[in-house]
């Protein structure tokens, strides 16, 4: 097993990432929030640098009020928006939107990280009834 180079390292709005490959067919990628490690997972060499020139769009995904509160192998979607239900957060009141694709005891709250969110949607079909 040869030594792992860094691929690239690149910053955005505080959050880094960083990707590093050898002679496999794999890469180790990491996203830093300042100095703490927020993510780190393997990537297929040969798309890493998509990665990099879509690291803004990760960052929009990271950031935003509606952001995905969940982590799939990448954690955000780069080329096209998914569908996605309303979730509220039990532990402080944000409701936002989950991929529908991932289960609630997955996600967590865009706000607090709490991982205890419910549907939002049967939350007013209720209170109609």
């Amino acid at each position: 097993m040869s030594e792992m180079k860094m691929a690239f390292d690149i910053e955005n709005r505080g959050y880094h990432i960083r990707a590093y490959w050898d002679e496999s067919s794999a890469a180790k990628v990491t996203i830093h929030k300042g100095d703490e490690l927020f993510k780190e997972f393997g990537y297929p060499a040969y798309k890493i640098f998509n990665l990099a020139a879509h690291f803004s769009d990760i960052v929009d995904g990271i950031t935003s009020c509606d952001g995905v509160g969940h982590l799939n192998p990448l954690g955000f979607s780069l080329l096209k928006q998914v569908s996605s239900k309303w979730v509220e957060c039990l532990k402080c009141g944000w409701v936002g939107r989950v991929s529908k694709h991932i289960p609630i005891k997955q996600a967590w709250c865009g706000q607090c990280k709490s991982p205890q969110l419910r549907l939002w949607r049967s939350l007013t079909k209720r209170a109609a009834d």
